[in-house]
């Protein structure tokens, strides 16, 4: 049985991020505890939800209430989460996997005790970082499932989900938002923030990574999503604005296009140009679909 003391951060945002860095400060301090991805939080969200569905809920009366149901759900997370730790040693255990933005207020609602933080970076820079990963994999003879585009849909729509969970007053005061080119401008005024927010007191030497500390989350490395050399380097900021060498001007002009209004909302520089055209094509989209 998990510690009723223990309580639990869940780490999200749209992959290439930072949510990895993020995760490696919080684990370095005393009090705070977690790993790789467990990956399967997001799935089991979506049973979770339809199995609270009125219809399923009548359905299967015989087997569980709501009330019962919850209890058991939360019960069957914090087990899994927290199987092979001393509960007792730490205040908190985080778990990271970037999906968890697509789940976020389900893992709110379902963990009471539970806190979660959004990691966003400027859309432009994730694409660039995921060109360089689809390189790493092709170099290996590796196929990708996703391609730049799902990318760029899938940073719209983290950024979309992030948004809905700041409206949603239920939740105010367990969320918070990383921006990713603060933290590694800043990194200390950050986790200043963010141990805030956890109700922690920051140690310094949470920003004793990189070489001094290589591995706090014990990662098999794939050298495909993550590099040895990427995740042992010290927090810097060279890879902030990349997107403007790396990206083509054809791909510029098709993920701006995209991105552009989530770009605007979370005051990322974008041309109006781009919004214009974003727009356009959106009316002529559903223009469309109505013939």
């Amino acid at each position: 049985m998990p510690s009723n003391k223990l309580k639990y951060i869940f780490i999200g945002g749209c992959g290439r991020s930072g949510t990895t860095l993020v995760q490696k400060l919080l684990v370095l301090h005393s009090k705070i505890t977690g790993n790789g991805e467990f990956d399967f939080l997001p799935h089991l969200m979506q049973v979770h939800a339809q199995m609270i569905e009125p219809t399923y809920l009548k359905r299967q009366s015989f087997f569980y209430s709501k009330e019962q149901l919850e209890a058991h759900w939360n019960e069957f997370i914090k087990v899994l989460l927290t199987s092979n730790i001393d509960t007792n040693q730490f205040e908190y255990i985080s778990e990271k996997t970037p999906n968890n933005i697509f789940c976020a207020e389900q893992l709110l609602e379902l963990i009471p005790d539970s806190k979660f933080v959004y990691v966003y970076r400027d859309g432009r820079d994730v694409i660039s970082s995921f060109k360089q990963v689809k390189k790493r994999a092709g170099e290996k003879g590796e196929q990708l499932q996703n391609s730049i585009k799902d990318w760029a849909l899938m940073w719209n729509n983290a950024s979309h989900n992030y948004l809905q969970l700041k409206k949603n007053r239920k939740f105010d005061n367990r969320h918070i938002g990383i921006r990713y080119e603060d933290l590694v401008n800043d990194p200390k005024n950050s986790l200043l923030l963010l141990m805030d927010f956890l109700e922690l007191p920051f140690e310094e030497h949470q920003l004793i990574h990189g070489t001094a500390n290589k591995d706090p989350l014990s990662l098999k490395l794939d050298e495909v999503w993550y590099t040895s050399k990427m995740y042992n380097q010290d927090i810097n900021t060279a890879n902030i604005a990349k997107w403007k060498k790396d990206l083509t001007w054809s791909q510029k002009l098709a993920y701006q296009t995209i991105m552009a209004v989530r770009l605007k909302e979370y005051n990322y520089p974008v041309s109006s140009f781009y919004i214009k055209l974003h727009n356009l094509i959106r009316a002529l989209s559903k223009k469309l679909s109505y013939k």
